[in-house]
């Protein structure tokens, strides 16, 4: 709803976008009471991907975060991705502010110790580390640009391309690994999966515990809240969500209405 006192700067990677659609973004989140919130859009050639598996779930898009070092200036040193399917419930400062201490990556794993080494032994890994997933990473890309990653990834991928499940994510975790921050999957990559998980192994919690301690709600798979069908029960929040966006569009109308 409203980026508080700090402005926000974000990056917006497209092929197919146009000036005009930016407008229109920007117009509409003005409308639904969006402030302090700069858009930049940046055009990613498609070149860059030739070598990168890609199907129809799987597009060249979704490799886009992994070369935002290349992608963004130089004097962006360090980015959030978030992933469009998330619900942001709580300030994300704390995440933002996060010591890398050598780390290139900061994420969040939805994959227990297990997973984590047959994933490793199905990657072939380079640095063994756990199996992450991509759609929420704060990423250092002073580090990136300093190493080579964008090489490093690229290589990977096409040395190792059928071996590739989820590409991006077995990219990433492949070739990062041990230099991945974990982070909380409850706070900053909370899933209907791991809810569901928690509330077995203790039926007395409540949705509250998520308004308490979770920043980010991540829908991940097929499982989408504004689909007709939705299975459990954080569909609650992106539909507050909706509703208070739907709310204050309407007041801003209102307002503009009662001006002119």
């Amino acid at each position: 709803m409203n980026s508080g006192p700090t402005a926000i700067r974000v990056w917006l990677l497209s092929r197919d976008l146009t000036g005009a659609d930016l407008c229109a973004l920007e117009a509409d989140l003005a409308a639904s009471g969006v402030r302090r919130l700069e858009i930049r859009l940046i055009r990613v050639p498609k070149a860059r991907m030739k070598h990168m598996p890609t199907s129809r779930r799987y597009p060249d898009a979704i490799y886009d975060r992994l070369f935002a070092a290349d992608y963004l200036p130089e004097e962006v040193e360090r980015v959030l991705y978030l992933d469009p399917d998330i619900v942001i419930l709580n300030p994300l400062t704390e995440l933002w502010e996060t010591p890398m201490e050598g780390y290139v990556i900061a994420a969040a794993s939805h994959v227990h110790a297990l997973g984590c080494f047959f994933n490793r032994l199905r990657l072939l890994a380079w640095t063994p580390g756990c199996y992450i997933n991509s759609g929420v990473m704060l990423m250092d890309l002073k580090k990136m640009r300093e190493e080579r990653g964008s090489e490093r990834l690229t290589k990977y991928a096409r040395t190792h391309r059928f071996c590739l499940c989820l590409p991006d994510q077995d990219i990433l975790s492949a070739v990062y690994g041990r230099r991945i921050l974990l982070l909380d999957p409850r706070v900053y990559n909370m899933t209907e999966r791991i809810w569901r998980a928690d509330r077995m192994r203790d039926p007395e919690q409540n949705l509250d515990r998520i308004r308490q301690r979770t920043a980010i709600l991540h829908y991940i798979g097929r499982n989408k809240p504004w689909k007709e069908v939705y299975l459990g029960e954080l569909d609650l929040f992106y539909r507050e969500m909706a509703a208070r966006m739907a709310d204050a569009a309407r007041n801003q109308a209102a307002s503009r209405a009662e001006e002119g």
